[in-house]
């Protein structure tokens, strides 16, 4: 199951009649005069009321855009089952759940010979229940369709070989394009495409303890890579999460374990005999619910089951373990060795002029230059380049210079190579930081006219794999107008960034020490702030109260203890910039400068010496002198807080105790107070008795005035 929040909305057109989304309840009645309602009669026996099911000549998906989108799913479920991506959606039919509507048990035979799973596409509505359990051999498990459904696209796909049931709809509507997947193959059905390869991995465990009695461990690279945090069995992508799980089914049976581990390899030479010798590591060996279990377990190579993957030559000499990824937790073993001049030279001017040489040559050699593989250039593939790329923008320097350095006739092709290779990055790239954010600007500037890559190619990577300077980096230039000419367009885009990748800009904990930053928090906050003040500065105030409140929940929560100096200057910076750019006062940036105050600044007030009975006088003077010392260097920092906007942000009664210190006996706010109180009492004072005296003599004045006319 995976769901889509940037979903397109398909056009649904039943009978001439277009269906909005979310779904509403008048057109869910719509929909129900215009279908026919599942019955006993006409359908399953496990079918129930309130079910009713249109055909696809009954209606239309309209919008140009689904069937991308829908190749988008196709992929992502090909991803999934672990398939080629030689199959089809064949959309089947439209289906609307109302309330009290389920199904018992269903394991239906295919539709059609090559059909090998069913897609449900769940369309935004409002409703609650009507979870999918789907079950196989033994095991089940549970898809909850109602997270964030009014808004959402849900996709949901299983074998068809695979049961399924759906509870009970508790409330609302649910809106269902129903898809068979059909294989381009007629060969290959459901059964040889899933219960085969378990059938085969099967066998492979017997064969492996029939030849050796003594079998212990084996071995298998995983297609991702992973950090050490993320070695569980929930937090695998894709083929190996599908990979992982049928194993463990398997190893259950044979009286096997499986572990998830970290496995590096390193290569030396022993220049003495002129031999080398590989060793491979296990590190990090956790169980499949994340529990650590060992580390550094020696594997022969011999038991690494998909060894054959490596391509890298052995007659390239000494090959060193890369250490600049010591902190990726799962390599192919082709990406772990390098020769030792390979990175070295990578940025080398003199070196990209001699690959731009080398090109040249071949050109003059070659009768068709228009198909050249340009990756065999830097030895490797277009995956292992990337993997070994710190930086897109250097390593598009590097291209930059080759470029202009090739033969003309040359560059249109080596341009498009590299267009795709920077794409690729930015698809596959394990990290993006603010080392890529040129790279990036780039190619948002070549697909300014294109929205749905935006949507569908760079937020999706931003939000996965993103770092926050990168993301600010990149919302910073297009609110600066420095590389679109649109700032209508530019603006629309950064608010996208901002919105699709969840708010990672918001206030982080480590933005408190580097206030001043030109990555930092509060510069990022100004460009919102002057670009558009009424939303993304105000949203990124409410995201950044979210973020920093949700590290506070508890009250021995105090995450920012070591940053405690820095908070005075930062949020006096804060204070500065939402004045300047004239923010109204929000609830959240209150509940921010309260938290900050209270939390941290509000540490260490010093107590009031009490007069023992036996001290004398002498030892109370001193104490007192102690006491003073230490209001006024706790008193330091708020004096740096106190002025109109804050004040008028707290309001008076919290800045007279937060700010002015008003409970914290002889500190210079509350003398200041207590001053100002009496000004205001003795003035009251006067005011009332010169306003007594003034009515006292018109009294008078008017008692005589009747005494004189009578």
């Amino acid at each position: 199951m995976k769901t889509y929040p940037l979903g397109p909305n398909p056009g649904l057109c039943v009978k001439s009649t277009l269906i909005p989304l979310p779904l509403t309840y008048i057109s869910a009645t719509l929909i129900k005069e215009l279908s026919e309602p599942v019955t006993l009669d006409n359908k399953s026996q496990n079918a129930t009321p309130n079910t009713w099911e249109l055909s696809t000549d009954q209606f239309d998906l309209l919008n140009p855009a689904w069937p991308s989108f829908l190749n988008t799913i196709l992929d992502d479920v090909c991803t999934r089952l672990g398939v080629t991506k030689s199959v089809d959606a064949k959309l089947h039919k439209l289906i609307l759940h109302g309330q009290g509507s389920f199904s018992q048990s269903q394991d239906a035979p295919p539709k059609e010979q090559s059909e090998i799973a069913t897609l449900l596409v769940y369309l935004p509505s409002n409703f609650n229940g009507g979870k999918l359990r789907l079950s196989y051999a033994g095991q089940s498990r549970m898809c909850n369709v109602a997270e964030g459904s009014p808004f959402n696209t849900t996709a949901l796909v299983w074998p068809s070989c695979v049961a399924h049931e759906i509870d009970e709809l508790i409330s609302g509507h649910q809106l269902v394009l129903s898809y068979n997947i059909i294989s381009r193959l007629e060969s290959h059905g459901s059964t040889d495409l899933f219960d085969q390869q378990v059938t085969n991995i099967h066998r492979a465990l017997l064969q492996c303890h029939r030849q050796s009695a003594d079998f212990s461990t084996k071995a298998y690279l995983l297609d991702h890579k992973y950090l050490p945090t993320e070695l569980s069995l929930h937090q695998l992508k894709d083929r190996d999460r599908t990979v992982c799980e049928t194993l463990k089914r398997l190893c259950s049976r044979h009286g096997l374990f499986i572990f998830i581990g970290h496995c590096t390899k390193e290569a030396c030479t022993d220049w003495g005999s002129n031999t080398r010798k590989d060793y491979l590591h296990l590190k990090h060996l956790n169980g499949l619910d994340g529990t650590k279990i060992g580390a550094y377990h020696l594997l022969p190579e011999e038991q690494l089951l998909n060894n054959s993957r490596d391509g890298i030559k052995r007659t390239e000499g000494f090959l060193a373990f890369d250490q600049a990824q010591r902190n990726v937790q799962n390599y192919d073993t082709r990406s772990m060795r390098l020769t030792p001049t390979k990175r070295a030279a990578m940025g080398r001017a003199d070196a990209m002029n001699a690959v731009a040489q080398i090109i040249n040559d071949d050109a003059l050699e070659e009768n068709d230059m228009t198909s050249i593989r340009w990756e065999k250039y830097f030895g490797e593939t277009i995956g292992q380049i990337i993997g070994q790329v710190e930086s897109v923008d250097d390593f598009s320097s590097c291209l930059d210079t080759i470029q202009n350095t090739i033969r003309v006739d040359l560059q249109p092709s080596f341009g498009s190579w590299r267009a795709a290779i920077e794409q690729y990055a930015l698809e596959n790239k394990a990290t993006l930081g603010i080392q890529d954010d040129r790279s990036i600007i780039r190619q948002i500037i070549s697909n300014i006219e294109n929205p749905s890559w935006v949507t569908w190619c760079l937020i999706p990577a931003l939000r996965e794999r993103g770092d926050t300077m990168l993301i600010r980096s990149l919302v910073g230039a297009l609110l600066s107008n420095v590389t679109i000419d649109n700032p209508t367009t530019a603006k629309d885009i950064a608010g996208k960034i901002l919105r699709g990748t969840n708010w990672k800009g918001a206030l982080q904990p480590e933005d408190i020490p580097r206030a001043v930053w030109v990555t930092g928090f509060l510069r990022f906050l100004e460009q919102c702030l002057k670009a558009d003040p009424k939303y993304l500065g105000i949203k990124l105030l409410d995201a950044s109260w979210t973020r920093i409140a949700a590290r506070h929940r508890s009250l021995n929560d105090l995450p920012l203890i070591q940053q405690q100096p820095s908070i005075t200057r930062f949020l006096k910076l804060l204070a500065q910039a939402l004045k300047d750019h004239d923010v109204p006062y929000i609830h959240s940036t209150k509940e921010l400068f309260k938290l900050f105050i209270c939390r941290y600044l509000h540490i260490g007030v010093p107590l009031w010496p009490r007069k023992r009975l036996d001290q004398r006088d002498d030892i109370l003077e001193h104490e007192m002198n102690i006491y003073n010392k230490n209001v006024s260097r706790f008193e330091a920092p708020f004096k740096e807080l106190r002025c109109n906007y804050i004040k008028d942000l707290l309001g008076e009664r919290d800045y007279r105790e937060l700010i002015m210190l008003e409970r914290v006996t002889n500190s210079e706010g509350s003398d200041e107070l207590a001053a100002l109180d009496t000004l205001n009492v003795s003035t009251t004072n006067r005011w009332m008795k010169r306003s007594a005296d003034t009515t006292g003599t018109t009294s008078n004045e008017r008692t005589k005035k009747r005494r004189g006319k009578t």
